[in-house]
This record gives C-alpha cells, structure tokens and sequence, in this order.
C-alpha cells in the first residue's frame, strides 16, 4: 500500500514521497497524538530530530529528548549531529550539554 501511495504521490508531486518518508510521516502521527505533550512540543524540532526521537519507545523519554531540544536548540543547532548520535545510542541529553564548550 505504502509503495502504491509513493508512486502515486511521485507521479503526481515530484520527490519527497518514497517509501521510508511515507513511513516516517506515518509513525510521526502514530507517535504525536494530536492531544499529546509532544504534539505541541514537535513544531519546534526540526524533522531530522524527530526522524530519531519519534522511534524512541517511552513516551516519558520522548518528551524529554523534545523538551531538551526545545529548550536548548541554538546549541543543538550547532551540535545536532553529535546529539543525534548520542540519542541513537540512548546517552542522556545532559551529558552532551556538560561537554559541550559553549563560548
């Protein structure tokens, strides 16, 4: 269903409509109800960030990840790979802010 979609979609629209994004604007709605915490909160992340945060389990974590990136952004905006590496492998977001130089 989802490779029917796509191609239509390609067909119709031009890139930005394969499968995987297909799938991850899939599990975007699944993941961030419209009532939810992190509903709100996702507008402010941008959707690299999300891509990784969105498969994470634990709504509770989720939010964290949310919360952390919102409120420190200019920093991630800098360091954003290196955060999103340390969210692949489950560090906690604080410890990424204690070496991080900030001047």
């Amino acid at each position: 269903m989802i490779k029917n979609l796509s191609e239509q979609l390609s067909d119709e629209f031009g890139t930005g409509f394969s499968e995987a994004n297909l799938r991850d604007c899939r599990q975007f709605y699944l993941v961030f109800l419209e009532d939810s915490n992190g509903f709100s909160m996702a507008g402010k992340i941008p959707w690299s960030h999300l891509r990784s945060i969105m498969h994470i389990s634990d709504e509770e974590e989720r939010n964290f990840y949310l919360k952390d990136l919102s409120d420190n952004y200019e920093i991630y905006d800098f360091y954003g790979s290196c955060y999103l590496d340390e969210l692949n492998t489950q560090w906690c977001g604080k410890q990424l802010i204690d070496r991080v130089d900030y001047y």
